[in-house]
């Protein structure tokens, strides 16, 4: 077998023979031209190769000329660590030789990400002054400029080596226009009060304030007044914070900057509290959140505040699907037990069974919440009927397997005993119900481009999606065996009717379980969402295999023998059914030990003990939701990253701080009108569209 060739080069590439011939006996700017080349038509495999080659090409350079040579190149290959040790090879004097050495070697320590080489390289280029620093001029990649003054890359540099204080002090020196002396200055406060000082950045704000006063630059002059209020909030001086917010306040309606004369006028509002820092803390924080959660926040609690007015299943059930999205998950298993006690009052076995599971699988590693679950779980498998009331009992997992096997295979020669031939033109063997069923699939298939979409099957064999041709074909030969299996047109209409219905609520459970999903994710819910999900529910239950309408469906066509087989072997497989829940019940009971050794143990994991703390500090916020308790549980909710309940948390507390700033209502007023104009337009309610939905 011949040798497959060689991949084609991208247009421009240099032939493979020229390479390799230039790695061989090529000069140093004919290697960097080599790897401009490669890096050009996105050959970076010839890369490595080429920066070898300029490592080896002049081990043992004559003079700084070569050095400087091997060192350009190598960084024309973007190999700036190369380059470092390329320039390590010799050590000029001064002069002009030196002063081409330390600009490379700075150019190379940059690119290397090798901060404290490269402040160290302009300290020397500078002889350490600052005029000679500012005076200089070197070539950027990444800045609005190709070129920026030594001094701010120097304070870039000593920044990022973790010398803020160096940084802050080297940027106090004045640039040639105001404008940029303020953002100097702007950086210089940044700086220090990162590095824990404040004292320092308060006293240097004012003279960047008059900076970006006599520069006219008033997008600047706004993020320095908010830095020296909150200096001053964190300070202890909050009258000077105060008179700091009423000038960031003139300013931003000067000059009609809506964003700006918001988050002053929310800064007012924590300003009338008793405590401004921390009211100014929590209205920071909750800006994006609100913007995350915010909208399902507030679905969610209109749900769950409804929910004790209006005791339905359906509503219990969306407010669940909601704090699941959301990801809350103390409130999501408080309505799981909402609704497990509605369905136990009930008497609902279906919907306990749902729940009850559910509650088990948002519980899994969170101790207090698991071992409620389970007793809920265990109280329900106990009230199955007694082992001693079935025929038979099986004891074992594989005794249980081996029967299931068994009606598995049973199940199928029943329905391979009412299979029924179709005559010609299409002749085939069919059981009814498949029958039935896959021709009203076919019959109510949705088009999806070359394809059809047919509905959900209980009994049918079609898969769901299918060419149009062959599903034009196959429901051609379903009708003609339909008419010869059921020539009569008055049983055979009837029969169609029954699964024309299964079919319908087939695809209308899809649709609505599609549809909230969506509208949950989006969390926007329609004003009939609850009735829609009543509706699923109660689709969902008739739809469950061991439904009495659905078994009735599956008798279609059965002679009275084949009726009483089927209704026994129905029973054999609940009686098989209730063996696996007594088992459960079994294994409960051991996870129910586990969990109690665990609670006894002096050392429980980190995260069992956080998990056991959130639940145990939102019970008590449940029964005194005041600042105290809620205040206990944020840090938590943080360290969960449960941002939803961190989103509540932090509201129940700013109700109680700003409910002291009440005298403030024209402010608090103009914000609310502030806000609905500002909205973000990929909120619901924004720019993009009408305010949302009503919710139920």
């Amino acid at each position: 077998m011949p040798p497959a060739s060689p991949p084609p080069l991208p247009a421009g590439a240099l032939p493979q023979a020229a390479f390799e011939r230039l790695l061989l006996d090529g000069d140093v700017r004919a290697l960097g031209d080599a790897c401009v080349n490669a890096l050009t038509v996105g050959l970076d495999a010839r890369l490595p190769l080429v920066r070898g080659r300029l490592l080896t090409l002049n081990p043992e350079p004559e003079g700084l000329a070569t050095v400087l040579d091997d060192a350009a190149a190598l960084l024309q290959c973007r190999a700036p660590d190369a380059a470092l040790t390329v320039l390590d090879r010799v050590g000029p004097a001064a002069g002009d030789e030196r002063r081409r050495w330390l600009l490379l070697q700075w150019q190379a320590a940059r690119d290397a990400r090798d901060h404290r080489r490269a402040a160290l390289a302009l300290q020397r280029l500078s002889q350490r002054s600052v005029e000679a620093l500012q005076a200089l001029n070197l070539p950027v990649t990444d800045g609005p400029l190709p070129v920026a003054s030594a001094l701010d890359l120097q304070a870039g540099h000593l920044e990022a080596d973790g010398r803020p204080a160096a940084a802050a002090g080297l940027l106090q020196t004045p640039a040639s226009d105001p404008l940029a002396t303020a953002g100097r200055l702007a950086e210089a406060t940044r700086l220090l009060a990162g590095a824990g000082e404040g004292s320092r950045a308060l006293g240097l704000l004012p003279r960047a304030l008059d900076q970006a006063a006599g520069a006219a630059a008033w997008g600047l002059a706004g993020p320095l007044l908010s830095r020296q209020r909150q200096l001053e909030l964190d300070a202890g001086q909050p009258a000077a914070a105060a008179a700091t917010n009423q000038r960031r306040e003139r300013l931003a309606r000067r000059l009609e900057d809506g964003m700006a004369l918001r988050a002053a006028l929310r800064s007012a509002r924590a300003d009338g509290t008793r405590q401004p820092a921390l009211a100014q803390a929590l209205l920071d924080r909750q800006e994006p959140l609100e913007q995350r959660h915010g909208d399902g926040l507030d679905l969610l609690l209109q749900l769950s505040d409804a929910a004790g007015a209006d005791r339905s299943q359906a509503r219990l059930t969306l407010a669940a699907r909601l704090a699941a999205a959301l990801d809350h998950r103390e409130r999501w298993s408080d309505l799981l037990a909402d609704q497990q006690r509605l369905a136990s009052e009930a008497g609902d076995s279906w919907m306990l069974d749902r729940v009850d599971r559910e509650a088990l699988r948002v519980a899994a590693g969170r101790p207090l919440r698991e071992q409620e679950a389970l007793d809920r779980r265990l109280q329900e498998l106990e009230g199955d009927p007694r082992p001693d009331r079935f025929p038979w009992t099986i004891e074992t997992a594989e005794g249980r397997e081996r029967q299931r096997r068994r009606l598995t295979s049973e199940g199928e020669e029943l329905r391979q005993q009412q299979r029924r031939l179709g005559f010609d033109p299409f002749p085939g063997i069919h059981t009814l119900p498949a029958l039935l069923e896959d021709s009203e699939r076919l019959r109510r298939a949705r088009a999806d481009g070359a394809d059809v979409l047919l509905a959900p099957g209980a009994f049918g064999t079609l898969p769901s999606r299918l060419p149009q041709a062959e599903a034009m074909a196959q429901q051609q030969q379903l009708e003609a065996a339909l008419q010869s299996i059921l020539p009569e047109a008055g049983p055979r209409q009837q029969a169609r009717e029954r699964f024309a219905l299964l079919v319908q609520r087939q695809w209308r459970r899809l649709d609505l379980e599609n549809s909230l999903a969506v509208a949950v994710q989006r969390q926007r819910l329609p004003v009939d969402a609850v009735e829609r999900q009543q509706e699923l529910l109660d689709l969902e239950r008739l739809l469950d295999p061991r439904s009495p309408w659905l078994q009735e469906l599956e008798a279609e066509g059965r002679s009275a023998a084949a009726l009483a087989s089927l209704v026994s072997w129905q029973q054999r497989r609940e009686q098989l059914r209730l063996q696996d829940r007594r088992e459960e019940a079994r294994q409960l009971r051991r996870r129910q030990q586990q969990l109690t050794v665990q609670q006894n143990d002096p050392l429980p994991t980190a995260q069992q003990r956080l998990a056991t703390e959130i639940t145990q500090r939102w019970r008590a916020l449940l029964a005194r939701p005041d600042e105290a308790t809620a205040a206990a549980l944020q840090p938590l909710a943080v360290a969960r990253e449960q941002e939803t309940l961190e989103l509540e948390l932090v509201r129940l507390r700013l109700a109680g701080l700003l409910r002291e700033a009440g005298q403030l209502r024209d402010t608090m007023q103009e914000e609310l009108r502030l806000d609905r104009q500002l909205r973000s337009p990929l909120r619901p309610g924004g720019h993009a569209g009408p305010p949302a939905e009503a919710t139920p």
